[in-house]
């Protein structure tokens, strides 16, 4: 694969520099990334992705704090009191296996509690009960709602839902200043009031997205985009966010970027692949929390057979480890044994997997390319026959 194509894709698509999305560039960022000068080179979906690259080139050295309690290193923070330099590192401490048991405690204390509450048969799990309904009750807050069996909502509203992250993780996790890219999501959207991303800018406000627009030229999603943010989340301070929740939900028109009536007047083409840095940071969260009060789940080893437990309760293991997962590849190509390809007829030596399905009778082939072949006329056949 040449520079060129790690530039571009196939389809004509670019990688972001900053954001890493895939866009649609102009005619003048294409004839710069074909070019052999530019070699290796990215470009930029968006004026805001352009100007946090340049920022981060021209940024001078922050304040250090530490060391971590975990790694020794010392980090960036843009609020002082930190203890830990990353998620990771928090994750390892004897500090958070404190916080998980105490939360474990807690949790196993709240289902005791609620047992003896449906013992007592309150009414409103009576209620629950006749209308098929299932009472949940906010990890926060401690209100209980009637809510779908289907939903398994554990907090009352999103705000609850970033106090709950953000006493358990942001407040012990460092937060570097760097433009558009504030670590700590959760606790930066509690602020009553959100400062501005932009070096040089003293804004203090609600209302972040606006000034962004007004006063920095940059759209609410080129700004959420660089930023790392969902593009669903609405950048405004903790009060404005209450009042907004408050009102009532009411359908609104939407542009659509692919309508002909947008394409006329010049919106872009959607984006492909985009994976905000909020999304990921509440995935880690929610990994954490799972593997402290989950355990994992128990496998038999493919090549020994042997039971034993997963290291993480994500994933399926088929190993207990390496040795048997290279027995089993060894056992795998002792066994494999020669075919004919269903295709070009060429003589090949089969894997496993090919030799048991040329036992039941189906077609194996060489290559990638030859199996393509075979895919696209079953298709080709399957649209004549079809009624």
């Amino acid at each position: 694969m040449t520079t060129q194509d790690n530039a571009m894709t196939a389809d004509g698509y670019a990688i972001c520099k900053h954001c890493e999305v895939l866009f649609l560039p102009t005619w003048r960022q294409r004839k710069r990334l074909r070019s052999k000068v530019n070699a290796g080179k990215r470009a930029c979906c968006s004026p805001a992705c352009g100007s946090a690259v340049n920022a981060a080139s021209k940024r001078k050295p922050k304040v250090l704090y530490g060391p971590c309690p975990t790694c020794g290193e010392r980090f960036e923070s843009r609020y002082s009191g930190k203890k830990f330099c990353s998620l990771k590192c928090y994750h390892g401490s004897g500090q958070f296996k404190a916080h998980s048991r105490a939360a474990i405690r807690k949790a196993t204390e709240a289902s005791v509690r609620r047992a003896a509450e449906r013992r007592k048969e309150k009414p409103t799990q009576k209620v629950a009960e006749k209308l098929g309904r299932t009472l949940y009750k906010c990890l926060e807050c401690g209100v209980e709602w009637l809510g779908k069996r289907s939903n398994k909502r554990k907090f009352c509203s999103l705000d609850h839902y970033r106090a709950y992250m953000a006493k358990r993780f942001d407040r012990w996790i460092a937060s570097p200043q760097k433009i558009a890219l504030p670590q700590a999501y959760d606790e930066f959207l509690l602020q009553d009031e959100l400062p501005c991303l932009v070096d040089g800018c003293d804004w203090v406000g609600q209302l972040l997205s606006n000034h962004m627009n007004f006063a920095h030229g940059v759209p609410a999603d080129e700004f959420k985009r660089a930023a790392g943010f969902n593009l669903k989340t609405g950048v405004v301070g903790r009060e404005v966010h209450l009042k907004m929740c408050e009102r009532p939900h009411i359908l609104l028109a939407f542009r659509d970027p692919q309508s002909r009536y947008n394409q006329e007047r010049g919106h872009r083409a959607p984006l492909k692949h985009y994976c905000s840095l909020e999304g990921r940071e509440h995935g880690a969260k929610g990994r954490i929390l799972c593997e402290a009060t989950v355990d994992p789940p128990s496998r038999i080893c493919r090549s020994c057979g042997v039971e034993f437990k997963q290291s993480s309760p994500y994933g399926l293991t088929k190993y207990c480890s390496m040795r048997c997962r290279s027995h089993f590849y060894m056992r795998d190509k002792d066994a494999r044994s020669t075919g004919e390809c269903g295709i070009c007829g060429t003589s090949f030596e089969m894997s496993l997997s090919q030799r048991k399905s040329s036992e039941k009778g189906n077609a194996v082939f060489c290559s990638l390319p030859c199996r393509q072949t075979h895919n696209g006329r079953f298709r080709r056949k399957s649209k004549v026959h079809a009624p």
